[in-house]
């Protein structure tokens, strides 16, 4: 139990920071790719989908080792990502963010093209009728984005693992402990740790739903 707590804090902060930090990016993103003729650097933002997610938090970890470039500038700058908590946080951040990316464009894709045209119309500019107008009646597709965030981000095992490593009380998410609870015999208190996920995965999609049947209400 001593492990369990520190690691679904963990798991929670995690989530949330990923949370915070892939919905606006992925908005932002999806805003400015939606109708371009860049439109096919959706293929970038949505690789981590495709990969395994170990194979992705290999990339991650060989591009910021301390042995090479740009994790060599990181070290000499001070800071270390390599098997911290914020390592996990950009494990999560990577692997998550094609879902915000997708949910986004998805919402761009059902806001009538006329609500820009009319905000044009009416001399506001294109930010301006981007986020007055636009961007308020994607409020059901950022709610699930938000959420497919925080759920993938509380269930990542593979890429935090990679990064972040297995750190008791300083990286180990669920995902992780249930493992090394599993690894090591101790089946009840791995049993334990994988009801708090499904319970936080069950509310999850409780609200998943309701924001499903507030969006046909509108």
């Amino acid at each position: 139990m001593n492990s369990i707590l520190p690691a679904a804090e963990l798991s929670l902060w995690v989530a949330l920071g990923s949370t915070v930090v892939c919905v606006p990016l992925g908005l932002v993103l999806a805003t400015l790719l939606h109708g371009t003729k860049w439109r096919p650097l959706e293929a970038v933002f949505l690789l981590p989908l495709f990969l395994p997610p170990t194979v992705t938090g290999f990339v991650l970890l060989w591009l910021l080792s301390p042995a090479r470039l740009p994790g060599a500038w990181i070290a000499q700058a001070g800071w270390q990502i390599v098997f911290t908590r914020y390592g996990t946080l950009l494990a999560c951040v990577v692997v998550s963010f094609p879902l915000a990316f997708q949910a986004c464009m998805v919402g761009l894709s059902r806001v009538h093209p006329e609500l820009m045209e009319g905000g044009l119309t009416l001399g506001g500019t294109r930010m301006f009728t981007t986020v007055k107008v636009v961007w308020p009646q994607m409020k059901a597709a950022v709610g699930v984005a938000f959420l497919l965030v925080f759920a993938r981000a509380l269930g990542e095992f593979g890429a935090s693992m990679m990064l972040g490593g297995n750190i008791m009380g300083e990286t180990q998410t669920l995902p992780i402990a249930v493992y090394s609870m599993a690894q090591s015999g101790h089946f009840g208190w791995a049993a334990a740790a994988a009801a708090i996920s499904a319970i936080l995965g069950l509310g999850v999609y409780f609200l998943l739903r309701l924001i499903e049947g507030r969006s046909k209400d509108i």
